[in-house]
């Protein structure tokens, strides 16, 4: 039962992982350098930085991500089952 499951779980990973990616760099590309280097100016360390600015400008391309996995999960169910 282990190894039968690891294997569909790996499966799904390679599966979405690189649309999920691509997804993500379009929403980390769509951030503006002004931000980061304001940020910088100010003193943010680079934890500070991520969860401050980049992770809120990043929100909507997670959720999308997100939402686009689950469904795609949801309907592979029959399939594994």
């Amino acid at each position: 039962f282990w190894p039968a499951l690891g294997v569909v779980i790996l499966m799904v990973v390679w599966k979405t992982a690189g649309f999920t990616i691509i997804i993500l760099l379009t929403g980390l590309q769509s951030i503006s350098n002004d931000f980061i280097e304001a940020a910088k100016i100010d003193g943010a360390s680079v934890w500070s930085r991520f969860r401050r600015i980049t992770l809120p400008l990043i929100r909507n391309s997670v959720v999308l991500a997100l939402v686009l996995n689950v469904t795609s999960s949801i309907l592979a169910f029959d399939q594994f089952f």
